[in-house]
């Protein structure tokens, strides 16, 4: 007796359709010749495919050949991603490039536990900020074109920036100003992805700066710390500037600078990563942004090739952080004896 399965059939897309199975069948192997469905029939079929995770039985080589002009673009925290400036911008460019080459890109969540997506019902994926390794390792598994956009992951390819060069740029512009007591804002323990690369990469960096300048390190990377509670430690510590892991940290921190009666620069400069969201609106703080168009068109590059099969294997691009400068960087203040003695 043949075992039963719950395994989806194309009969089972069909009648979730309303439609035959040759018409699945039609719209799937991307059969045009004498042949025509509604647009709304065939984004049905194509959307219920992909939601029942259905895989038709043929070679997978010979079906990965096939065109659905679909990419699907995985998010972690999509509904964080898109407000942000950074992620807006590489978005809007990697969309665009897609989209002029004939493909159409579905953002989606990664899908909850216990309900997979049919890697070959689309033409490729992209991963921004990798929080499904479960699902990135299906994609693997079926051998489908796929990238990493804004971290790494070995053996794939992978668009991301030198978050270590970033870090000792902005490091040195404080101490091209005379700071030599710098403090480090990363609030690691309620980020939403703790594992991110750019989170240890920009920390290491930090320390190691501490150690070869013989600096009394400051920071909340083990911990969590209000702002008050962390501009306490950097009073207490006699810091003289501040540097974020990012710029939602950094204008938290000026607000609360501003709650102290702290100025910014005048009693402590400010550094950070990102461009925030509405720059012109806001403080003009010293910042790395990340070049955020070139990356989202270099992942397009990088995943077509792969489509179109002119990539022999994982191409992995680091790219530069562009150092914005605002106005958030000053000498340290004089000590109050040292002011008393100037004004004098």
């Amino acid at each position: 007796m043949k075992k039963k399965t719950n395994k989806p059939t194309l009969r089972t897309v069909a009648e979730a359709c309303g439609v035959r199975p040759a018409t699945v069948s039609r719209v799937l192997n991307k059969v045009d010749n004498n042949f025509s469905v509604k647009p709304e029939t065939r984004d049905l079929i194509l959307k219920t495919a992909l939601d029942m995770a259905y895989i038709p039985n043929t070679a997978a080589r010979s079906l990965r050949r096939r065109r659905f002009d679909l990419v699907l673009i995985f998010g972690y925290d999509l509904p964080n991603f898109l407000p942000a400036a950074t992620y807006g911008d590489m978005l809007g460019a990697l969309v665009q490039r897609l989209n002029a080459d004939g493909y159409q890109v579905n953002m989606t969540f990664p899908p909850p536990a216990g309900r997979k997506t049919a890697p070959l019902s689309c033409d490729g994926a992209v991963f921004i900020d990798t929080g499904d390794s479960e699902l990135i390792d299906d994609f693997r598994r079926h051998a489908m074109p796929m990238l990493i956009l804004n971290d790494r992951i070995e053996d794939c390819s992978w668009v991301a920036v030198d978050d270590t060069d970033g870090m000792r740029r902005l490091l040195a512009q404080l101490a091209a100003a005379g700071h030599r007591r710098i403090a480090y804002r990363c609030a690691n323990k309620i980020h939403r992805l703790q594992s991110h690369q750019s989170i240890s990469d920009r920390y290491q960096t930090y320390q190691e700066w501490a150690r070869t300048h013989e600096m009394k390190m400051v920071t909340d990377y083990d911990q969590s710390m209000s702002n008050h509670e962390f501009i306490d430690a950097v009073q207490e510590t006699g810091c003289t500037a501040v540097a974020t892991y990012d710029e939602k940290l950094a204008m938290s921190f000026y607000q609360s600078c501003l709650e102290r009666n702290l100025g910014i620069p005048e009693d402590l400069s400010l550094v950070a990563f990102d461009k925030p969201v509405n720059y012109d609106l806001m403080p003009k703080i010293t910042a790395m942004w990340q070049p955020a168009e070139q990356m989202g068109e270099a992942a397009a590059e990088i995943l077509l090739r792969q489509i179109k099969g002119r990539s022999s294997g994982p191409e992995q691009m680091v790219m530069k952080l562009n150092l914005h400068e605002g106005a958030s960087i000053a000498p340290p203040p004089l000590p109050d004896g040292a002011r008393l003695m100037e004004m004098a």
